[in-house]
């Protein structure tokens, strides 16, 4: 005889502490043996402690569960079909050692990564929907994304359980309950981004993985005179990557500059309705270019009318970039 499951977890057991899934086993000892009682919900769990038992014979579990309860039951078991909720959350990560936003069959990505999770936590397939998708290496600091789930456990239950079982590098940072008809993508009414430069002759040891080292002098007020030319509505076209599905190319930016930061770091902050593939990182290369005198800010709104991507610069890094808001 077997038994498998989320039994007891206690805060002070060496499992992820204090966090158990959805329809959790209720398993009592008896004369033979252990016995399942029934599953518990979130209204019949919160008073109990826990621990994890995988495949454990009763015997090698008996004390672990023993000394983790308090050896009284729930008085009624909830056989009720819980509620089909739309949960909101908004992520942050690290995107380094990702293949980007999007789920891929044979590469780790955050999308993938989370509704592996969240698969887990509330036992049922979990498909979430993004604001829009982050390329390889890309961060952010305030991804939206909602999900769909037939469940009890609360916004902050499942925030802490994702927390507890991702990688380091994601985080949700708010879980709440949403309109049966939000949509993280569709909703969505205008992204923005960050980028960072890190300006000067020698490199650094620290946070390299979240900027870019340009070692010229860059003319920031060279770059700002071009950004003026990206505000409005314009055909970005000259400034997309090929592979990515759209039905237009024109895209509407509410504001584009750039900022000195402390320790030679040069910060572009870019807000739009959307973006195109790569939109921001050949723009920023462009704007370089401009920055270190190879290009006019004339010869830039060249660029921009002439829906040539050739004409663009080189694309930036994607470790420089950071999707920092999504504006509803």
């Amino acid at each position: 005889m077997y038994i498998s499951g989320y039994i007891f977890v206690s805060d002070s057991h060496p499992t992820r502490g204090g966090f158990c899934c959805e329809n959790t086993l209720i398993v009592c000892k008896t004369d033979e043996g252990f016995g399942t009682k029934g599953r518990l919900d979130k209204h019949e769990w919160t008073d109990y402690s826990y621990v994890h038992i995988h495949k454990c014979e009763p015997s090698t579990a008996t004390y672990s569960i023993i000394s983790g309860m308090n050896h009284r039951m729930p008085k009624k078991i909830n056989t009720q079909k819980p509620p089909t909720q739309n949960f909101k959350i908004v992520v942050t990560y690290d995107g380094t050692d990702f293949f980007g936003w999007q789920r891929q069959a044979d590469k780790p990505t955050i999308q993938g990564e989370l509704e592996r999770i969240l698969s887990i936590i509330l036992n049922q397939e979990i498909k979430i929907h993004g604001s829009g998708r982050t390329d390889a290496g890309v961060h952010a600091r305030a991804q939206v994304a909602h999900f769909h789930a037939t469940t009890r456990l609360a916004p902050e239950t499942i925030q802490k359980g994702v927390n507890s079982l991702a990688s380091d590098p994601i985080v949700i940072h708010h879980c709440a309950y949403a309109n049966s008809d939000f949509h993280a993508q569709y909703h969505a009414v205008s992204k923005e981004y960050r980028y960072y430069i890190l300006n000067r002759e020698t490199p650094t040891a620290i946070g390299r993985d979240y900027l870019w080292h340009v070692k010229p002098f860059l003319d920031i007020d060279a770059m700002n005179q071009c950004c003026k030319h990206l505000v409005g509505e314009h055909d970005f076209k000259a400034f997309e990557n090929t592979g990515s599905p759209r039905s237009s190319t024109v895209r509407t930016i509410l504001c584009a500059n750039w900022t000195k930061q402390p320790d030679d770091r040069l910060e572009f902050c870019i807000c739009a309705t959307g973006f195109l593939k790569n939109m921001v990182r050949n723009i920023v290369g462009t704007l370089k270019d401009a920055g270190t005198g190879r290009i006019t800010p004339e010869m830039f709104n060249e660029i921009l009318c002439s829906c040539e991507r050739p004409l663009a610069g080189a694309t930036a890094p994607a470790k420089g970039l950071f999707l920092h808001q999504v504006n509803y």
